[in-house]
C-alpha cells in the first residue's frame, strides 16, 4: 500500500445555543442542590413480618413447648429480638434506620464535635436552611455567555467600532445656510449650486489647480495694495471677486443690505420676509483674522495654533484643525478623498500615536493660518495647496489602492513629513516646553 503526504486540518465544533441554554440551567440547580448536604430517608426501609407469619411463628413455639421442647415465650423472642415494627401510612408495617442514623451522628458529635462542625458548615442547617460557616457564593451561570452570545457581542462590538471610526471620520460638522427654503452647505464651492446664472456670472464650472493657485495669490495681491486705498478692490468685491469661492466666502462678501443666493451665484437685497440662516452666520473675511501671533516656542509646538491650548485640535466637533480639514473646506479637497485622509489619520493615531501627535502640533497652526485672508496667509496657502493635495491623494491611495492610483510626489512628501513629524511627537513627549 502506498501513501501520499498529508496534511493537518482543523475542524471545529459548534454547539447549538438551546443546548448551552439547558447546560446553564444545569449548573445553576447543581448548584443549589450541592448546599443542601445529606438528606436521610425516615420511611420503613425494610418491611415487617405480616399476621399470618407471626401467627405460624408462634404456633410453631406452642407446639414445641406442648411436647416438652425448650421454646421462646415471650412475642421479642419468638421474632427473632426484633422490637415491635412501626405502622406507617395505610397500616404498612416495617422498620426504618433513621433512629439509628440520628443516633450514630449524636454519637460523633460526642466523640468528634469539631470535625462534625466543620463538616456541617460546607451545607445549610437542615433545621433553619441558614448558610454554612464554609458555603460558597453561589454562581449564577445564566450571567455567563453563550458561543453564539459572545460571538454576537464580538459583532456588535465590531459594529461599535466601526462606527466610531466612521464618526471620527466623518469630519468638521457643517454649517448649513437657509435660502429660500432651500439649506446649503456652506463648504460646498459656491458653483455646485448655481443652476440659474446671474448677470455677469459666466463660469461655475471648478478651477484647476493651477488656475486656482494663480487666484489666490492674484487676489491676494490685489486685495493688500489697491485694496488698502480703494474698498472695491479688496478680497471678494465688485473688482477683486473670488475665484472658485464656496458658499461661506460668498456669504461673508456680501455688500451690506445684501444677502447671497446660492442658485444664482449673485446678490440680492435683504428683506424684512428674508429667510435667515438656521445656523450662526459665517465668518466674515475679518472675522476670520481674530487670532494674534505665537507667544514663544510652546505656542508654536503645542499643536493648538497661535495663542491656544495643545487640546484645541481634540474638539469633538472637528474644526479644521488639520490641513486636509482645511483645504476641504477651501473646496481644494473632493469630499472622498478628505474622507479616506481622515480614516488614515484614525489609523495613525491608533498604530504611531508618536508621529500622530507630531504632526499635529505642527500642522494645526498652519491649518489654522491658511484659512486667515491675509495677503501672506494666501500666498502660503497657495504654496502649500500641490503639496496638501498630492499627500491627500497619496493617503487616499493607502486606503484604497483599488480605487485610487498611487501620487509618486505624495509618496515622496509622505517619506520626508512622517519622519519629520514622528520626530516633533517625540520632542513634544520630552516636554520642550521646559526650554522655553
Amino acid at each position: 500500500m502506498s501513501g501520499g503526504k498529508g496534511g493537518s486540518s482543523t475542524s471545529e465544533v459548534t454547539i447549538p445555543e438551546y443546548i448551552e441554554e439547558a447546560a446553564r440551567r444545569n449548573l445553576n440547580k447543581a448548584e443549589g442542590i450541592s448546599q443542601i448536604g445529606y438528606t436521610p430517608y425516615y420511611g420503613p426501609d425494610v418491611a415487617a413480618f405480616t399476621p399470618m407469619q407471626e401467627a405460624g411463628f408462634q404456633n410453631t413455639a406452642d407446639t414445641a413447648g406442648a411436647f416438652g421442647m425448650a421454646a421462646p415465650t415471650s412475642q421479642q423472642d419468638i421474632m427473632g429480638g426484633m422490637a415491635a415494627p412501626t405502622e406507617y401510612a395505610g397500616g404498612v408495617r416495617g422498620y426504618s434506620s433513621a433512629p439509628m442514623y440520628e443516633e450514630s451522628l449524636a454519637e460523633l458529635g460526642r466523640q468528634r464535635p469539631g470535625q462534625k462542625e466543620y463538616i456541617d458548615s460546607f451545607f445549610i442547617d437542615p433545621r433553619t436552611g441558614a448558610a454554612g460557616s464554609n458555603m460558597q457564593p453561589m454562581i449564577d451561570y445564566t450571567q455567563i455567555p453563550t458561543m453564539a452570545e459572545t460571538a454576537r457581542n464580538e459583532s456588535n462590538a465590531n459594529r461599535a467600532n466601526d462606527l466610531a471610526i466612521a464618526n471620527a471620520s466623518a469630519g468638521p460638522s457643517s454649517v448649513y445656510y437657509d435660502y429660500n427654503n432651500e439649506t446649503y452647505n456652506t463648504s460646498n464651492p459656491a458653483n455646485t449650486y448655481i443652476t440659474n446664472p446671474g448677470a455677469g456670472i459666466t463660469d461655475t464650472s471648478p478651477a484647476s489647480t493651477i488656475g486656482g493657485i494663480g487666484s489666490d495669490v492674484s487676489e491676494a495681491v490685489i486685495s493688500n495694495t489697491i485694496g488698502l486705498f480703494n474698498p472695491t478692490y479688496r478680497t471678494g468685491m465688485i473688482n477683486n471677486p473670488i475665484a472658485n469661492p464656496n458658499v461661506s466666502e460668498m456669504i461673508g462678501a456680501a455688500p451690506t443690505g445684501m444677502d447671497y443666493s446660492p442658485t444664482t451665484g449673485g446678490y440680492v437685497a435683504s428683506t424684512p420676509s428674508a429667510p435667515v440662516s438656521s445656523s450662526p452666520r459665517p465668518p466674515t473675511k475679518g472675522e476670520m483674522q481674530t487670532n494674534g501671533g505665537f507667544t514663544g516656542l510652546k505656542d508654536m509646538f503645542d499643536g493648538g495654533g497661535a495663542g491656544t491650548s495643545g487640546d484645541t485640535h481634540k474638539d469633538s466637533s472637528g474644526n479644521d484643525k488639520i490641513l486636509c480639514c482645511a483645504y476641504y473646506n477651501l473646496g481644494y479637497l473632493p469630499r472622498d478623498i478628505w474622507r479616506l485622509d481622515q480614516r488614515y489619520g484614525v489609523w495613525l493615531h491608533r498604530n504611531d500615536p508618536k508621529l500622530m501627535s507630531g504632526y499635529l502640533a505642527w500642522a494645526t497652526p498652519l491649518a489654522e493660518y491658511v484659512q486667515k485672508d491675509t495677503f501672506m496667509a494666501r500666498t502660503v496657502r497657495a504654496v502649500m495647496r500641490p503639496i496638501v493635495v498630492c499627500w491627500a491623494k497619496e493617503m487616499a491611495h493607502n486606503m484604497k489602492p483599488e480605487k485610487y492610483k498611487p501620487n509618486y510626489v505624495g509618496k515622496l512628501i509622505k517619506f520626508i513629513g512622517e519622519p519629520f513629524s514622528r520626530m516633533c511627537g517625540k520632542l513634544k513627549s520630552r516636554k520642550i516646553e521646559e526650554m522655553v
